[in-house]
């Protein structure tokens, strides 16, 4: 399949109309409030370790937190942001109980994962951004297991590693994490799709692949208008499997009811966003 250039971006799909832009936005503010109301928030930081330390891209420590983010999201129920870099004015968060800020240590060795992590509750935040960290070290195993390990002492309650999030094979979940930095990068496109295609024939139970794939079949669409139609049913297909995997993961019914947006089905767009905030 052709990948059209990406650096042409003033597409028709992408300026879109004003009551689609409208409607991302009241998405976003319902998903938005619907994750703070929730017990729990979750403030997820990557890339703690300096560049060179861990055996992976900046990207790939990305693609890895997202993958952890929809974990905690979909066993835990719990709201989480995650962003790259440790904010600055933490002093706002002394004394909020009901926040947790987690800084993410991930590495690879060979086709081992390890997901080594540091945390601090608010109510252990001083007042001038001081942090009191607890470390949890763990040591690079299978990835599945290093999930495991990961949620088995994790500070809050989980119900285990969601089944059908992580791949199974160490191949297939590498593949997923190079394929999801490129999707961040807006790179080499067409080989993360090779990637994410390969890993549904050889994992298809796998949620995070399904939801990955139809997340770079949507960019692709938005940068092929022609093409808009036939790929729009694709990329439905393979959300919906996803979705029919994991049907509590945020991301995919997210990016799912983007798509029904952009095809004018406004109602159900919000409809799925408010199946997916009450499961």
């Amino acid at each position: 399949m052709a990948f059209p250039e990406l650096a042409s971006r003033r597409t028709p799909l992408v300026l879109g109309a004003a009551l689609i832009l409208l409607l991302v936005g009241a998405v976003a503010l319902a998903w938005g409030l619907g994750r703070f109301r929730r017990p729990t928030r979750i403030l997820l930081v990557t890339q703690a370790l300096p560049q060179g330390q861990t055996g992976l891209e900046p990207y790939q420590e990305r693609a890895i937190g997202s993958l952890v983010q929809d974990a905690l999201e979909v066993a835990g129920g719990h709201a989480v942001t995650l962003v790259s870099r440790l904010p600055e004015g933490l002093g706002s968060l002394h004394g909020q109980s009901n926040v947790l800020l987690v800084l993410l240590e991930p590495r690879r060795s060979g086709e081992s994962l390890g997901l080594t992590y540091r945390f601090v509750r608010g109510g252990d935040i001083g007042k001038d951004g001081a942090l009191a960290w607890t470390s949890r070290p763990l040591d690079p195993t299978a990835p599945g297991q290093a999930f495991e390990a990961f949620f088995r002492g994790f500070p809050l309650t989980i119900k285990g590693t969601p089944p059908n999030l992580v791949p199974k094979s160490p191949g297939a979940f590498w593949d997923v994490i190079r394929a999801g930095a490129w999707r961040l990068q807006n790179v080499r496109m067409e080989e993360a799709l090779a990637l994410a295609e390969r890993t549904v024939r050889q994992e298809p139970d796998c949620a995070t692949a399904w939801i990955l794939l139809g997340n770079l079949r949507y960019r692709w669409m938005l940068n092929s208008p022609a093409a808009f139609r036939q790929e729009q049913a694709e990329t439905e297909v393979h959300l919906q499997r996803g979705l029919a995997l994991v049907p509590s993961h945020p991301r995919g019914a997210f990016l799912l009811s983007l798509l029904k947006a952009d095809n004018g089905n406004q109602r159900e767009a919000l409809d799925l966003l408010m199946q997916a905030r009450r499961r």
